[in-house]
């Protein structure tokens, strides 16, 4: 659905989506949990615009290990330089002007991954492209961590 929001922007773009044959259920907020992925995926568009229309490729992946639910998006856009990848998670911080972009959406997006009990990396290389992982807990590990923690 999220994908959806950016159907003309990715026009030009070679979309690549790899879901499993079945369903993976997550106790997420949608609405945040899309925002999240809002935030990335237009990173990811913005990352590509100066890339030649038969380079620029974005991947999502949904899969899951036994207690992670793992959403990957990979451009293949400028990339991100050491310097500024240390940083892309701070509110307010941005490589680009603020008239153009404000320096909250990664931030924003961290946080709510945070308080999904989840964890997001991301891995880039100048020049090549940037790879965000977000990892979501499984259900079935919510539960179990849940009763370990009551003494259940």
């Amino acid at each position: 659905e999220t994908l959806s929001i950016f159907s003309h922007e990715l026009d030009s773009v070679n979309v690549r989506l790899n879901l499993p044959p079945q369903p993976i259920l997550a106790m997420v907020d949608p609405v945040y949990m899309e925002q999240a992925l809002h935030n990335i995926i237009k990173n990811s568009i913005d990352a590509m615009e100066d890339t030649p229309a038969e380079k620029k490729e974005l991947t999502v992946t949904l899969g899951s290990s036994r207690q992670w639910i793992a959403v990957d998006i990979k451009d293949t856009g400028k990339g991100i330089s050491k310097e500024n990848l240390e940083n892309i998670f701070l509110p307010f911080y941005s490589s680009h002007p603020y008239s153009k972009h404000w320096g909250i959406g990664l931030s924003l997006t961290y946080r709510i991954i945070q308080a999904h009990e989840g964890k997001i990396e991301v891995q880039s290389t100048l020049g090549k492209g940037t790879s965000f992982q977000i990892l979501l807990p499984k259900i079935t590990q919510i539960f179990t961590e849940k009763r370990q923690t009551n003494g259940k």
